[in-house]
């Protein structure tokens, strides 16, 4: 996971409130501020959020029951 670069930064010309971990990969999205599209990437609890994510997903051994998820 770590070692490499893993980040997109998504732009789309509309907002979409919300950042993701896909496995390899970092999504920042966007949202207005003042009528400025601002990236999710420019805030650092947030980049900890999504790397907390890729070290849980690549040492944590967990696997997730899908028969039980609603």
């Amino acid at each position: 996971m770590f070692g490499a670069r893993r980040s997109l930064a998504a732009r789309s010309g509309r907002e979409w409130r919300n950042a993701a971990w896909i496995p390899g990969q970092m999504i920042y999205c966007q949202r207005q501020v003042n009528g400025q599209f601002r990236s999710y990437a420019a805030a650092l609890d947030i980049i900890a959020h999504e790397l907390l994510h890729g070290l849980t997903g690549s040492t944590a051994r967990l696997n997730f029951d899908f028969s039980r998820a609603r």
